[in-house]
């Protein structure tokens, strides 16, 4: 926190300072869902689809063709993601396993697993939050897999059972 800055002081501290003397910080903070069920193929990771931004300070989630959130140019730094999905079995008792994970420029960086350890349920939701260094021009997806008895499974739509957000820290 900045108590005071003098007139040479060159350091940066990460903010701007408005007319009114307030500290403003340009980070970039993005938050989005989707607004259908996906369908995915049973047994293959899929990037699940991300169409409703909630939230997006430097319009840098792509929520029409990638479904993917793209560090702007100048963002160099720690943010912190999370995510948050649903998978239903579409029929009940059906779902054998189901796994979440985020992607970092296209190779898989971290997954949440569910064994149903020879008992199928109807559904799980996952959810993680960790701190990821990314540079100007990285990108992060979520994608999801799903292995079900029979049929195919659903990732759930809506912010009740689907969100990917994040949020630079420094």
């Amino acid at each position: 926190m900045v108590t005071a800055i003098k007139g040479n002081d060159t350091s940066t501290f990460g903010g701007n300072i408005d007319v009114t003397g307030n500290i403003t910080h340009d980070m970039p903070v993005f938050s989005a869902t989707n607004t259908s069920n996906n369908t995915i193929s049973d047994n293959v990771w899929t990037k699940v689809i991300l169409n409703d931004k909630i939230i997006d300070t430097h319009n840098a989630f792509d929520a029409t063709t990638n479904y993917r959130f793209t560090v702007p140019s100048g963002q160099t730094g720690t943010y912190v993601l999370i995510a948050r999905v649903r998978h239903d079995s579409g029929s009940a008792g059906n779902l054998l396993t189901s796994q979440m994970a985020l992607y970092f420029n296209g190779s898989r960086l971290r997954n949440e697993y569910f064994n149903s350890d020879g008992n199928p349920t109807d559904s799980y939701a996952h959810s993680f939050q960790t701190l990821v260094n990314l540079n100007s021009g990285d990108y992060v997806e979520l994608y999801s897999l799903c292995n079900s008895v029979s049929g195919s499974p659903l990732v759930n739509s809506g912010i009740y059972y689907i969100e990917f957000s994040g949020h630079r820290i420094v």
